[in-house]
């Protein structure tokens, strides 16, 4: 991918909404169950919507990708592909190497490719200070990489790490996880990481993921809030490894509720169509400025 072309990642749904902090309640009856889920359906189809209005507005499609869950994006995801644009099928699956019970869900590979997608979406959850089981991580890993022989799809990783004693240990420990899965032969096509630090933890974890044989391997940084954008696009621009970031659907969740609170939601698509081509706009001019030094 060319450095002075990132991408952006936008976010429709939750990665994954079981480890979401509005996971969907499932002793809520049938109807409030299917209300819920319609919602998260309208947002996902909303967010969309403000996409291609930033089309109209002059942001270059080829520039983006658009991430759905399948259970709440389907329709998002079907929509992307009469778009031309590029997707990401997310998983309602998720992995921490702990449960003997949870095999790698091979028929919603098979449910990405019946709505045009090759790209899965999965979440891991991690913790390189963790004493695994090596033979139930090994085998996870191992029925990860033959779902993707038979399906021929290309895997994203999330990379999340959990039970850290300080916000400020996440990219060293990113770091290492990163070594010790690679280690067990896992290889996606593309990461997605959190980071705290600055870019010269960023360059590392960037070249640690595109170590050896991998240089094909993208690299993508999750952005959770608007407050927090300038500081990871100053890195991202800053970091050649880093190929692009993710805008958390919490982003635009926050956007709609708000307004919303203003009665303002006509304009949302309009209005968040915008802030896109305003984020992009921003990188663009960040990312150009780096590179004339």
């Amino acid at each position: 991918m060319n450095n002075l072309n990132k991408k952006i990642v936008i976010s429709t749904t939750p990665l994954n909404q079981s480890i979401n902090n509005k996971k969907i309640d499932t002793t809520l009856t049938d109807t409030s169950l299917h209300l819920e889920i319609k919602k998260s359906s309208e947002n996902s189809n909303k967010i969309f919507n403000s996409l291609l209005n930033s089309f109209e507005l002059g942001a270059d499609p080829k520039r983006f990708i658009v991430s759905s869950e399948i259970l709440n994006g389907e329709s998002t995801l079907l929509r992307t592909k009469n778009a031309f644009l590029e997707n990401i099928s997310q998983l309602d699956w998720v992995t921490d190497f702990q449960s003997e019970h949870d095999p790698f869900p091979i028929d919603k590979c098979s449910d990405a490719l019946r709505i045009g997608s090759d790209r899965i979406g999965i979440t891991i959850l991690y913790n390189p200070q963790i004493q695994y089981k090596n033979s139930l991580r090994s085998y996870t890993i191992e029925s990860i990489n033959d779902a993707m022989k038979i399906t021929n799809q290309k895997l994203t990783v999330y990379l999340k790490i959990i039970n850290q004693e300080s916000p400020k240990n996440n990219d060293l420990l990113l770091l290492e996880s990163i070594r010790q899965l690679q280690d067990e032969h896992l290889n996606p096509d593309s990461w997605i990481f959190e980071l705290n630090g600055n870019e010269n933890i960023a360059s590392l974890i960037s070249s640690q993921a595109q170590i050896d044989e991998r240089l094909n391997t993208s690299v993508i940084l999750k952005i959770n809030n608007l407050e927090e954008i300038q500081k990871k696009i100053e890195i991202i621009a800053s970091t050649i490894g880093i190929q692009g970031l993710l805008l958390d659907f919490a982003i635009w969740e926050n956007f709609l509720r708000k307004l919303e609170s203003n009665f303002d939601s006509k304009n949302s698509e309009h209005i968040i169509g915008n802030k896109i081509l305003e984020i992009i706009k921003r990188l663009d001019y960040i990312n150009t400025s780096m590179n004339l030094y």
